[in-house]
């Protein structure tokens, strides 16, 4: 099943927060340890999908599912 950008972030991160027992990550956590899946489950075919990541994020931000801690890409995912 094909997901959103949102859909696919917001797992990647929920992921990595699990995997790892916390509740903080830096953008290029996520970058390293899930680009390539979120690729995958939204079978995009840009060239930066680094860039929509961090569009993404700011999505979930203002959703108001994860906080943004600073302007040096790190988050905390607000449970």
């Amino acid at each position: 099943m094909k997901l959103t950008w949102i859909e696919a972030v917001r797992r990647a991160v929920r992921r990595f927060c699990e995997r790892h027992g916390r509740e903080d990550f830096w953008r290029q956590e996520i970058i390293e340890e899930e680009l390539d899946q979120i690729v995958t489950d939204t079978r995009s075919r840009g060239r930066t999908p680094h860039q929509t990541l961090t569009w993404a994020l700011e999505h979930l931000r203002d959703l108001g599912e994860v906080e943004f801690v600073n302007n040096r890409g790190y988050y905390r995912l607000r449970v």
